[in-house]
């Protein structure tokens, strides 16, 4: 090979790159945030405040407005049953022994289970066309022998203490029960009764035609 034709190769290969690079355009610079964007933190700038609540879940219910409603709904349901309810049946259950009783408690009468006492004071059962479901708004009281009732009583009057002192004067004030509310057959794990030896819950609402 001639020197001449070694020279026009060289100098063709030595020009190859450079119109790669020419067709390429220019360098990509890997993008990187700016400063002010880089310290800003991702997500909460602060920590959120959650409210404290007191009480259990079906405390809070009772006091949410669509617990409000839906006590109002089902008061209103009852009254337009024509039934009158007249007892109640209870299944009560000693957590020590494992021995449980069921009790017919006609309403308005206080029936004693140890050292519990189960008032109810109304109930209602919906008719074989609808969902079936039993409620019971029932109040369970503790004797002087039980502990566990005496110290809930203790904290009742410490809460309500002060209430007490704006009651009228003369007014009859209500009796510190372990629970007073409303119970369902179809929940019973929802039971609000809290006690280390005894449970309560609802079987039945005896009803009947107030006209017969």
């Amino acid at each position: 090979m001639t020197t001449s034709l070694r020279a026009g190769l060289i100098a063709v290969l030595s020009a190859v790159p450079s119109m790669a690079l020419a067709q390429a355009g220019p360098p990509v610079q890997a993008l990187r945030p700016d400063a002010a964007e880089a310290n800003e933190p991702l997500g909460w700038t602060t920590t959120p405040e959650i409210a404290e609540e007191d009480g259990t879940e079906l405390d809070r219910l009772s006091r949410s407005p669509s617990g409000i409603a839906f006590g109002a709904e089902l008061l209103r349901r009852q009254s337009d049953n024509p039934l009158k309810p007249v007892s109640v049946t209870l299944r009560a259950l000693d957590k020590v022994t494992a021995a449980y009783r069921d009790l017919e408690v006609p309403i308005g009468e206080e029936m004693s289970f140890g050292t519990l006492t189960l008032l109810p004071r109304t109930c209602d059962k919906r008719p074989p066309e609808e969902f079936p479901e039993t409620s019971v708004f029932l109040e369970v009281f503790a004797s002087d022998a039980d502990v566990h009732g005496r110290r809930t009583r203790a904290a009742q009057r410490e809460e309500k203490a002060a209430a007490r002192r704006a009651a009228r004067p003369g007014a009859e004030e209500a009796r510190p029960a372990l629970f007073r509310g409303w119970m369902f057959a179809s929940t019973p794990s929802l039971n609000a009764l809290e006690h280390p030896v005894y449970d309560v819950w609802v079987i039945d609402c005896k009803m009947v035609d107030p006209e017969t």
